[in-house]
């Protein structure tokens, strides 16, 4: 986190901001593989296009979690946890509902929209 916030301050910290940096990318990488694996296996097939469209439904469901589009503030559990299971129960609820599919890019953006306005309002300025 205090990379995310300041690599220059977390420099000065004594904090290997290049390793850690390295380190982050590389357990991106391997989960991603895993689960690129995982859903291969589940579905049977794979295409280039398999994930499009899933980054706003991630960012917002971190958003909503409690992470910050500022940096210097998150977590995992429970935050971003809580906020995935609501956006999955919301798209659940439209898809029950039999709601058209244009509607989904619409609420998708309407959740990133009070999500990231939720998040402006509590940084005033101030790095965190």
């Amino acid at each position: 986190m205090a990379i995310g916030n300041s690599a220059r301050n977390a420099e000065r910290a004594g904090i290997k901001v290049n390793r850690n940096t390295v380190i982050a990318y590389v357990i991106c990488g391997a989960l991603g593989t895993f689960a690129g694996i995982l859903s291969a296996g589940q579905i049977g097939s794979v295409s280039a296009g398999f994930g499009e469209g899933n980054e706003f439904i991630v960012i917002s469901a971190a958003v909503l979690g409690g992470t910050s589009l500022f940096g210097g503030k998150g977590s995992i559990l429970p935050g971003a946890v809580i906020g995935i299971i609501l956006v999955t129960t919301i798209m659940n609820g439209l898809a029950m509902m039999n709601a058209s599919p244009f509607i989904y890019t619409i609420v998708k953006g309407l959740i990133i929209f009070f999500a990231i306005a939720l998040d402006s309002m509590g940084h005033k300025g101030e790095l965190r």
